[in-house]
């Protein structure tokens, strides 16, 4: 399993340099290809699992060998720091105030693992709100130094959610059964479709009883989403109800470590790997020939 896990992390990271553009990054400081593939994390509204499912996530990948940069991108409620029992006094806010680089706020969380955290600031109110993304976005672009990059957004109709969403491999919209999730979630897959019809868009579903109630859920979302939006969106993946995830919580701990055994670890183990593989596949197909036969 160790193998498989590290041929797969080569062969993403080996994508990874070969879609990198050949330039000065000194010279062109807003390129807009970036190295790191990556995914947002977003809702429709708040405490269906977003955080919880970019943290675990996030875990995961680095497990596989990925070099993987977790973002605290909510720039109003950010918490990510609490699902790993960390406390920094140096975050994405303060980095920003002090015009220091974001990399020395970077925190490392394992051996294949970093975070940015933030901290609940009002940052519109203190002029830094568009500072704040303007300096995230570069650094993200620029940055070289890892191989995937998840960012855990606000929820809700938040206009920095459709910045963050700009240039991303995948945008995942995180819901739980609930009907007022769900409608929720269509009015977040409404709001960056209208503002972006080629955003690449996919359904997370957090909390189901079972794969069938997820597919039955998916299909219906889908239908509606066809007929209305004109646009099929992909379920990226599911995990189940476990009793085990409260206690994670409450250890602050994400569940993949604390409970690893249990079937939501097992389902997000599941979802990293399918996650890889698809975003393999699709950059692979990307990939010119005469890069695709080097090396």
């Amino acid at each position: 399993m160790r193998n498989v896990r590290a041929d797969q992390a080569e062969t993403l990271r080996r994508l990874v340099l070969r879609r990198t553009p050949n330039v000065d990054l000194k010279a062109e400081p807003e390129r807009s290809s970036p190295g790191s593939f990556r995914i947002v994390v977003t809702s429709g509204k708040g405490g269906v699992g977003k955080s919880v499912t970019s943290s675990n996530l996030s875990v995961c990948f680095g497990e596989m060998g990925l070099r993987t940069l977790l973002v605290d991108a909510d720039l109003m409620f950010p918490n990510l720091d609490i699902f790993f029992g960390l406390r920094p006094r140096f975050t994405l806010v303060e980095a920003v105030q002090t015009r220091s680089p974001l990399d020395e706020a970077c925190l490392q969380v394992s051996e294949n693992l970093w975070l940015l955290p933030s901290r609940a600031v009002e940052a519109q109110y203190m002029g830094l709100e568009a500072e704040l993304v303007r300096r995230l976005r570069r650094f993200l672009e620029n940055s070289l130094r890892f191989d995937l990059v998840v960012l855990d957004t606000a929820s809700g109709l938040n206009g920095r959610v459709r910045d963050f969403s700009a240039g991303a491999d995948e945008v995942w919209i995180v819901t739980t059964p609930g009907s007022a999730a769900v409608a929720d979630s269509y009015a977040m897959a409404k709001y960056l479709l209208l503002t972006d019809p080629n955003v690449p868009l996919r359904l997370l579903l957090n909390g189901v009883k079972n794969e069938r109630e997820a597919e039955d859920l998916h299909r219906r979302f889908s239908e509606v989403t066809s007929h209305f939006l004109r646009r099929d969106i992909p379920l990226a993946g599911w995990i189940p109800a476990d009793k085990k995830m409260e206690a994670a919580l409450e250890m602050e701990m994400p569940i993949v470590r604390s409970f690893a055994k249990s079937p939501a670890s097992k389902a997000y183990r599941e979802l990293a790997k399918r996650t890889v593989d698809r975003l393999t596949s699709q950059v692979a197909r990307a990939v010119p020939v005469s890069q695709a036969s080097a090396g």
